[in-house]
This record gives structure tokens, C-alpha cells and sequence, in this order.
């Protein structure tokens, strides 16, 4: 099961993306898991030690925090006392403990649980074992924000190592050796997120304090938009019939989502959908899942044979075993069973699961090439048997390693496709291409961001260009994806941008209140819960779209005004919500973005409620 659905490991990728920033509370948060029981008190548990210098000495007023693994606020921060002595009260669980001064370099424990009374000491190192890394901390004004924080989140341990500003709004931290992303932190406001390599010597933070937008932003929204009457399917398409010269010529359409779970925004895109398909002649719908294992769902559309639901459930995903992506798919095979339709198709464009590929390949090669199966199979049927429901350990990389390395041979034994219309020629260069991806991204996590990112927009391209050429695709995924943001770390749309031009059309999803479900850590694990948050802070994108008045609206930002107060308003740094597939916490939820850098149009949602599980399927 994907890593960004599943738990694999929620790499860092998932929550740090460039100069993104991750700022101001929302509003509050109802997280109970929808029907389950009364959750007990949650334990309390003392975690304590001592911080040593490199020297053996005690390491007065170092500052410790305690992290959960992959959050990106610590739990708790404390200072320790002359004697290096420090304690911490949070609840029983597991953590990853931090201490720095400035005299020595940062120290970090590996994730431990802490029940009753826990002590976990801490040695710092010397200082040629790091780098120093200094700034000031200010807010958009220029006013240095004494008391806050840097917060730097270690990309490889998932360590977050905490520094405070002086009196000045200085801090100065000796970090180990990494790649990092810092912000900085006071109270609840938060700065964007900035990429730091290893021997940086200064990286200055600001926190930039929301304003609402100006009136005339308002107002050109509200001239501008197209009112849509409902999300649901099924309801005509006179509302839509502007959407005719939003799409234009392009040939791919990207719709994103806000979150992974949320009902309304999955039924527009199922609209959206019904209409590129009746309308304007799309034949393709491919979403953020696997291939092949989207091809169950495909033979159930083509065919009708087969059971939608557990078609569904075998893409392995939590957010798509939904009632809307139900609707969705059982719409896909009424179409195309009705006489003279043009057929629709169903794929996955991800990679982050290489175990029906492994498989696959493995039984292709047996007809092929006995003796190169004999040496290689072992290796791909290990990967697909350990692709693993948790945790990544050392007999799985192993094994990533393994079919990495038999790849290059793999393919150079494979015939080439003896034309347009050798299917199976075509399909077995793909599991080659899913398998190089995919031991990228297991082998390497510093580097599995952008593997992942490249890899799905290169699998879109192949439905659009070799599997189904000449198709016109509407592409499924979460906002993050389908943006064109090009920074250090691209994603899948500037990508996809970058090779199609104008025929990449990426729309972006916003809603301003309402639930959604999402994964959530608690003291049993990962949890599938329902979610409620408010209205957003004035100044984020939702409060300005809601100022407008439209309920459900499609804005095309390519018409913005070639300049003014409107034009520069959008062209700036704004905040949006985004949640992915697991809810870390309320002051993680908004990202910033320039919105005309992200995506071509805007589609509105006031409210929304939680995609609904399908029935007896797990996530």
C-alpha cells in the first residue's frame, strides 16, 4: 500500500515541499473517529536526563524537544537546567528526543516508547562534527520576533531540532551534518518551510502576518466566476457550458483535491468528469494509483465483469474506497455500455507500489527467457513478497537493490514492441519503467520526493502517448501533484507543464469549512477519522473566495488583468488549506503558494462532509 495513503512512512515529501510554508492555526479541530468508542484518559509519561557537551560537561540551557516521528511540531520544549538535567511531562508514546547549544553540535535519540518514567540521555557533539547554522527571525514588517524559534526538521532522521531567538530575534544552532527544512515559530504563527543544505551558514525566517485581501480582489472574483450549481453528477450541464473555453484545445486535465476525503469535492470532479467526457470527447480518467492494479477497475468499465467494490479495494488506497469514486466508476461503465459511446478508460498513474509489476514481470520473463528468469526472478518475486504494510527494514531495501540492479538487463532482453498495436510489448516495457521508478524511490529517501513526482508525471505521459495515444485524459490526484510548482522540489504538474505547454491544464481545489476524513495518529496507531475544521483567518485564499459570495464557483485565473492591485494580489505568496493523506495537527494544515505559479484555474467549495467508506473495506 502507497506510502503517502498507508502510513509507509509518510516521507518528508509528503510534508515539505520547497519554500512552502505550513502557518497560522485554521480553527478548531473535531477529530473523533466517526462511531467509535469513548477514548479512556490517555496516559501521561516522564521523560527525563541530561545533556552532555562534547566535553563531558553538562550542558546548561541546552534547549531539548520531544517529537513524535514525521510531526512537524515537538511536542513538548524544555530548557535544561545548570546541571544539563531535563524533564519533560507528554503523553505515552513514542519519540524522538533533540538537544542543542551552541557550544556543541545538536544530539538526537531514535524513536523510543515512553511509558511511566523514561530516561533518555543526550551527548552532543564536537563542533568540526557540524555545521553552524544562524539567522534572525522576523515577521513581514521587519520586526525581529524575540522568543520565537527555529524549528529545523532533519530530512533523513525526521528530527526536529529547536532553537530560540535571543532578545535580538537571533538564533544560532551546530547541526549534524543533513539536508533541512526550517521555519520559524512563535506561538501560532509559523513561516514557510526553507530548504537548508548541509553547511549553510545563514538562513534568515520570516513569518508573514495575513491581512485580508483587498476589496478589488474581491470584486474581480465575483465578476469573474462561474457559479456551478451543484457538485453532484447527473444534473445537465448548462452551468458547465463555460468550461468549453476553459479547457480549450488542452489534452490533459488536472483535477486536484484539497484533501483526500472530502464527499463534495470528489463528486465535482465526478461531474467534471461526466462532462469532459459527453461534452468534449475525453476518453481517459487516470488517478493517483498504481498500475496494474488499476486494471481491475479498467476490465469492470470495459467489460462490466468483475465487482467494483473489490476492484477498488485492490488499488490499495484508502481515500478511493469511497461511495463518490463508487458512483464514479459505475458511471464509467454505464457509459460505455451504451451503444455508439466512445470507450473510457480507466488507469492508475502512480508508482509507489512495484509488487503486481514485480509479479508480473517475473511470470513475462519465464515465457521469454528461462535462464534470465532463473537469476533474476528470486529477486523481483522477494520484492513483491516483502513490499511491506509498514516500515521499510533492511531485507526489503536489500531487495529494492536487488531488482535495481537486474533492471538494466530486464530490459535489454525484452523485445521491442513490433508496432502501436503490440499491447504486451508495450505492457512489459512499462513494468520495467513502474520497477526503475519505484527502486528510486525505496532506495533512496533522500531522493524519493522528487522520484515519485517525476515517475507519475512520466506514467501520465505514457497512458496520454504510448498506451493510449492521441486520448484526451482527465488526471486525478491531490492539489500538491497536479500544481505546476517548480522549485527545488518540482512537482508532477510543472513536469508535466514543462513537456505539454498549453496542453497541461491543472485546476485547483479550495474549500472554506466543513469535515473530510483523514489518517490521524493516536496512542493505538494510525486511525481513519472524520475531521471538522471552521472558517479560515481573514487573508487566506478560502476567506477571499468566500467574500466573493459564490457557494461553488470555477475561476480561470489565466484572465487575470495584466496588472494592478488584482493581478499582484495573486501573483504573491497567498495561504490555502492542504491536507494530505495523514492530519498532523491544525498549524500544519495551510500551505503557501503563489496561486498563478500552481495552477491554471480555481474551483470553489463553501462546505463540505466526509467522503463516505464504502462499505466492509478496510482502509
Amino acid at each position: 500500500m502507497p506510502s503517502s495513503h498507508s502510513g509507509r512512512g509518510d516521507p518528508h515529501h509528503r510534508l515539505v515541499r520547497g519554500a512552502r510554508a505550513f502557518v497560522i492555526a485554521c480553527a478548531a479541530l473535531a477529530a473523533p473517529l466517526a462511531g467509535a468508542e469513548e477514548a479512556a484518559a490517555p496516559a501521561v509519561a516522564t521523560v527525563s536526563g541530561k545533556v552532555i557537551g562534547p566535553g563531558g560537561e553538562p550542558a546548561a540551557g541546552a534547549v531539548v524537544a520531544v517529537v513524535i516521528p514525521r510531526r512537524m511540531d515537538p511536542v513538548a520544549v524544555v530548557v535544561a537546567g545548570a546541571d544539563g538535567r531535563f524533564a519533560a511531562t507528554v503523553p505515552a508514546g513514542t519519540y524522538v528526543l533533540t538537544a542543542t547549544h551552541p557550544q556543541g553540535v545538536a544530539a538526537w535519540s531514535p524513536p523510543a516508547a515512553v511509558e511511566g518514567k523514561a530516561v533518555r540521555n543526550l551527548r552532543l557533539a564536537a563542533p568540526a562534527e557540524g555545521f553552524l547554522l544562524a539567522g534572525d527571525l522576523r515577521d513581514s514588517t521587519g520586526a525581529v520576533l524575540a522568543g520565537a524559534e527555529a524549528h529545523c526538521l532533519n530530512y533523513l532522521s525526521q528530527a526536529i531540532f529547536v532553537g530560540r531567538a535571543d532578545g535580538a530575534g537571533h538564533y544560532a544552532l551546530r547541526l549534524p551534518s543533513a539536508p533541512y527544512a526550517c521555519r520559524a515559530v512563535l506561538g501560532d504563527l509559523r513561516s514557510q518551510f526553507a530548504e537548508v543544505a548541509a553547511g549553510t551558514a545563514r538562513q534568515d525566517l520570516v513569518i508573514r502576518r495575513l491581512v485580508p485581501a483587498p476589496q478589488a480582489v474581491v470584486d474581480w472574483i465575483r465578476g469573474q466566476a462561474i457559479p456551478l450549481l451543484t457538485p453532484r453528477a447527473g444534473h445537465g450541464f448548462a452551468d458547465l457550458a463555460p468550461l468549453r473555453d476553459v479547457v480549450g484545445s488542452a489534452r490533459v486535465v488536472a483535477l486536484g483535491e484539497a484533501t483526500h476525503g472530502s464527499r463534495e469535492i470528489f463528486q465535482m470532479k465526478h461531474r467534471l468528469l461526466e462532462y469532459l467526457v459527453s461534452e468534449l470527447g475525453f476518453s481517459v480518467f487516470a488517478i493517483e494509483a498504481a498500475w496494474p492494479e488499476s486494471e481491475a477497475v479498467d476490465e469492470y468499465v470495459r467489460t462490466g465483469q468483475g465487482d467494483p467494490v473489490k476492484a477498488l479495494a485492490g488499488l490499495y488506497i484508502w481515500p478511493w474506497q469511497t461511495e463518490e469514486v463508487l458512483d464514479l466508476v459505475r458511471w464509467m461503465r454505464q457509459w460505455n455500455a451504451a451503444p455508439g459511446h466512445r470507450q473510457v478508460r480507466f488507469y492508475g498513474f502512480d508508482m509507489q507500489a512495484g509488487a503486481v509489476s514485480a509479479e508480473r514481470l517475473a511470470a513475462r520473463l519465464q515465457q521469454i527467457d528461462p535462464t534470465l528468469a532463473a537469476e533474476v526472478n528470486p529477486a523481483l518475486r522477494k520484492l513483491a513478497a516483502l513490499e511491506p504494510a509498514s516500515g521499510v527494514d533492511a531485507e526489503y531495501l536489500a531487495a529494492v537493490a536487488a531488482v535495481a540492479a537486474a533492471l538494466p538487463r530486464i530490459a535489454a532482453r525484452l523485445p521491442e514492441p513490433a508496432s502501436a498495436a503490440d499491447r504486451q510489448g508495450i505492457v512489459d516495457r512499462h513494468y520495467v519503467q513502474l520497477l526503475q521508478q519505484n527502486t528510486r524511490y525505496r532506495g533512496d529517501s533522500a531522493d524519493s520526493g522528487d522520484a515519485r513526482e517525476l515517475g507519475m508525471a512520466d506514467n501520465v505521459r505514457w497512458i496520454a502517448g504510448v498506451a493510449e495515444p492521441g486520448a484526451r485524459v482527465v488526471v486525478w490526484a491531490h492539489n500538491a501533484h497536479v500544481s505546476t510548482f517548480g522549485g527545488p522540489y518540482p512537482a508532477m504538474g510543472h513536469y508535466l507543464a514543462t513537456a505539454l505547454g498549453k496542453d497541461y491544464l491543472p485546476v485547483g481545489f479550495v474549500f472554506h469549512h466543513g469535515s473530510f476524513q483523514a489518517m490521524i495518529r493516536n496512542p493505538r496507531g494510525r486511525e481513519l477519522a472524520e475531521l471538522t475544521v471552521g472558517p479560515p483567518p481573514a487573508g487566506t485564499l478560502e476567506d477571499t473566495f468566500e467574500r466573493a459570495g459564490w457557494p461553488l464557483c470555477l475561476l480561470d485565473l489565466r484572465r487575470l488583468p495584466a496588472s494592478g492591485a488584482v493581478a499582484e494580489w495573486f501573483r504573491s505568496p497567498q495561504q490555502m488549506r492542504s491536507i494530505g493523506s495523514l492530519f498532523s495537527g491544525e498549524l500544519n494544515m495551510m500551505a503557501e503558494l503563489v496561486p498563478t505559479d500552481e495552477f491554471a484555474a480555481l474551483i470553489y467549495v463553501e462546505a463540505t462532509t466526509r467522503a463516505r467508506p464504502n462499505p466492509g473495506v478496510q482502509p
